[in-house]
C-alpha cells in the first residue's frame, strides 16, 4: 500500500485524532515487506486525567515525634509533640479543593469523560472556620482530626498519665489530665489544668487555674496559675498563684506565693517552708511540736523587691564609672557618665517608693488568721516586720498596725 492508500484507510475509519506522520511513512516501509507480520501504531488518543481528591494540609499531620533535638544537640524525650495548640484566629491547615480531571479524546476524536476528584469527607467543627483554602481556628485549644471531623477543641481530656509514653502535654486551651504527671513531665494551657491524680516531680502551667484532685510532691514540682491553685496536699513543692492557693489537707516544706493562701479543711496543717501572700493567710495549725520552722509573710512583696536587683547593680556600677571618669578627665570628663547614674539612681529610687508605698496599702488590711494552734518555729511576717512565735498560741489573728510600726495580735481594723 501507498501511503495515499494508508490515508485513504484511515478517513474510512474516521481517525483524525493524534495522527503521526512519520508512523504512517514507517507502516507504509513495513507493508512493502512481504515477511513482514504484527502492528504499528499511526495514531494516539489523549487519555482521561482523574481529578486530584480534595486534601487537607497542615503541621497537625506530624505524628508523634520519639523526642525533640535541642540547639545544644540533647534530645527532650518529653517533647513527643502528641498534641498540636492552636491559637484563636491562627490558620492551622489549608484545604485544597478537589479538582475536575482532564478529559481524553479517542483517536476518533469522541470524548473521554474523567473521574472528578472527590471532595473532603471531613466535618468541620465549630471550632474552625473556613477563609477561602485556609481553615482558621476560632478559638483556642487543641486540634481534633479524626477520619470523619476536624475542629478546635477548648478542652483537651488525656485518659491516662501524663509519663514518657504520652510526652508533655500544651494546649491553648484548658487541660484534663485522668491520671497523674510523672517525673520530669510538664502540663501547660493557656486555660484550666485539671489533674485527676497526682503531680511527682513535675511542672503544671495553667493562664487561669489549677485543680489537682491529689497532691504535689518533690522538691522539682512546679505549679503556676494565673488564678486559683487547689491541691489536696503538696510535699516539697512551689506553688505560685495570682489569686489563691487553697490546700485541702496538708502542706509541708512548701514554698508558696499568692494574693491568699488557706489550709483550713482535713488536718489543715502547714508546717516548714515558706507561705508568702500579698493580702491573708488562714490556716488550722501552723508548725509542728517539734518545732519546724515555718514562715507566714503577709504584705509580702519580696520578689518585688528581687526584681529592683538588676537596677541596683547597674545604679552602682554607673556610680563607680561616674567617679573614675571624673578622677581621670575632671568635671568636664565625667559630667556624661554622671548624668547617666544620676538617671538610673532616680529612677531606682522612684521604683522603692513605689514599692514601699504599696507595702503600706497592703498591710492596712493583710492579716495572719490561725484556727487552732501556732506552735513554737513559727514566723510571723509583715513586711519587713517579723514575729517569731515563743510559746504555742490558740485561735489567734494578726495584723500590722501602721501606727505603731509593729504586728499586733486582732483582726485588722
Amino acid at each position: 500500500m501507498t501511503v495515499a492508500e494508508v490515508r485513504a484507510v484511515i478517513t474510512e475509519a474516521k481517525i483524525t485524532q493524534g495522527l503521526d506522520d512519520q508512523a504512517i511513512a514507517d507502516c507504509v516501509s513495513l507493508l512493502a515487506n512481504d515477511k513482514w507480520s504484527g502492528k504499528a501504531t499511526i495514531a494516539h488518543g489523549v487519555p482521561a486525567e482523574p481529578g486530584a481528591d480534595a486534601s487537607l494540609t497542615g503541621a497537625f499531620l506530624v505524628p508523634t515525634q520519639p523526642g525533640r533535638e535541642h540547639p545544644d544537640g540533647h534530645i527532650d524525650y518529653h517533647e513527643r509533640d502528641l498534641l498540636h495548640p492552636a491559637i484563636a484566629e491562627e490558620a492551622i491547615a489549608r484545604l485544597t479543593p478537589p479538582t475536575a480531571g482532564q478529559p481524553g479524546r479517542s483517536v476518533t476524536g469522541q470524548v473521554l469523560p474523567c473521574k472528578p476528584g472527590r471532595p473532603l469527607s471531613l466535618r468541620f467543627g465549630p471550632g474552625v472556620r473556613l477563609d477561602g483554602e485556609r481553615v482558621v481556628a476560632r478559638r483556642g485549644g487543641v486540634i481534633l482530626h479524626t477520619d470523619r471531623l476536624f475542629d478546635v477543641v477548648s478542652l483537651h481530656v488525656h485518659k491516662g498519665d501524663l509519663d514518657l509514653a504520652s510526652g508533655n502535654l500544651h494546649t491553648h486551651g484548658s487541660l484534663q489530665v485522668q491520671g497523674d504527671v510523672r517525673e520530669g513531665g510538664k502540663a501547660t494551657a493557656d486555660g484550666n489544668v485539671h489533674i485527676t491524680g497526682a503531680v511527682f516531680n513535675a511542672i503544671v502551667e495553667a493562664g487561669a487555674s489549677v485543680q489537682i484532685e491529689q497532691g504535689i510532691l518533690g522538691d522539682q514540682g512546679q505549679i503556676t496559675a494565673q488564678d486559683d491553685i487547689v491541691c489536696r496536699h503538696a510535699t516539697s513543692a512551689q506553688l505560685r498563684a495570682g489569686h489563691k492557693i487553697t490546700i485541702g489537707d496538708q502542706a509541708t516544706h512548701c514554698r508558696m506565693l499568692a494574693e491568699s493562701i488557706q489550709a483550713l479543711k482535713g488536718r489543715g496543717t502547714v508546717f516548714g517552708g515558706q507561705l508568702r501572700c500579698l493580702a491573708s493567710i488562714e490556716v488550722g495549725t501552723a508548725g509542728t511540736a517539734t518545732g519546724a520552722v515555718t514562715l507566714l509573710s503577709a504584705g509580702d512583696l519580696l520578689e518585688e523587691h528581687a526584681e529592683l536587683a538588676p537596677l541596683a547593680a547597674e545604679s552602682a556600677r554607673l556610680d563607680r564609672a561616674a567617679v573614675r571618669g571624673m578622677r581621670s578627665d575632671g568635671q568636664r570628663g565625667g559630667a556624661k557618665g554622671l548624668r547617666a547614674a544620676t538617671k538610673v539612681g532616680d529612677r531606682l529610687q522612684q521604683e522603692r517608693l513605689r514599692l514601699l508605698t504599696r507595702q503600706r496599702e497592703l498591710l492596712r488590711t493583710a492579716f495572719i488568721r490561725i484556727r487552732d494552734i501556732a506552735h513554737p518555729g513559727v514566723i510571723l511576717q509583715f513586711g519587713t516586720a517579723r514575729l517569731p512565735i515563743a510559746a504555742p498560741v490558740h485561735a489567734a489573728t494578726y495584723h500590722f498596725d501602721l501606727d505603731q510600726n509593729t504586728i499586733v495580735q486582732g483582726d485588722p481594723p
